[in-house]
C-alpha cells in the first residue's frame, strides 16, 4: 500500500470516528427503562404441566413479563381465564378474573377484580381477590366471598381455601341460609 493510500485511509477513519457521538440522554430516551424491562405478548395460551400431566391452561388477551431481576412477574392487565385439569385430563374447574399477576419465583398467582372460580360440579366462588399457589395446588383468599352450592344454597363469608379441583374446601368465617336436609347430608 502506498503512503498516499495509507494517509487517505487514516484520514477517512479519523473522520468517521470523530463523527460518531453517543449522547447518553438520547440513548436513554430511545430505550426507556420501563420498556426495556418488559416483554409484551397478545392472545396467549400458557400450559402448565407436572410429570407429563397438564395441570392448567391459562388464556389471556394481553400478558406483560416484567424482567426486573428483583421481581420476575407476569401481568395479565386485560383479564385471565385458567382451566384446571386432573391427572386423567378431565376438566375440573376454571377461574376468571379481570386482572392477575403471577410471581415466577414463588410460582404463585394473584387474581383480582371480579374473580369467579367454578368447579365442574357447579360450585361457584365469587370474590375480589384469589390466590393460587401452584406448588401446593391450592387456591385461597382472606377477602369477602360468596359461595354458591349446586343446590342453590349461598354462603357468604371471609376467607376460603380449596384445592384446584374444588373437591375439598373450607370457608373460614361463613354465614348463610342452608336447607336443613341438605345440611345433614353434607355431614
Amino acid at each position: 500500500m502506498s503512503t498516499k493510500r495509507a494517509i487517505q485511509l487514516f484520514l477517512f477513519i479519523a473522520v468517521l470516528l470523530s463523527a460518531c457521538k453517543n449522547d447518553m440522554a438520547e440513548v436513554n430516551a430511545f430505550f426507556e427503562k420501563s420498556s426495556a424491562q418488559k416483554e409484551v405478548a397478545t392472545q396467549i395460551m400458557l400450559t402448565y404441566s407436572d410429570s407429563g400431566y397438564v395441570q392448567a391452561i391459562i388464556n389471556s388477551d394481553l400478558m406483560e413479563r416484567n424482567l426486573d431481576n428483583k421481581e420476575e412477574s407476569l401481568t395479565f392487565p386485560s383479564g385471565i381465564k385458567i382451566d384446571f385439569f386432573d391427572k386423567m385430563g378431565n376438566h375440573t374447574s376454571w377461574l376468571t378474573a379481570n386482572k392477575a399477576v403471577r410471581n415466577e419465583k414463588l410460582n404463585q398467582m394473584i387474581a383480582r377484580d371480579s374473580v369467579v372460580f367454578m368447579s365442574s360440579s357447579g360450585q361457584i366462588l365469587k370474590t375480589n381477590e384469589l390466590r393460587w399457589n401452584e406448588k401446593e395446588g391450592n387456591v385461597f383468599t382472606d377477602k369477602f366471598l360468596s359461595f354458591k352450592k349446586p343446590n342453590g344454597d349461598i354462603i357468604y363469608g371471609y376467607g376460603f381455601s380449596t384445592n384446584e379441583r374444588m373437591t375439598r374446601y373450607e370457608i373460614l368465617q361463613g354465614e348463610g341460609l342452608l336447607e336443613f336436609e341438605q345440611f345433614e347430608e353434607d355431614f
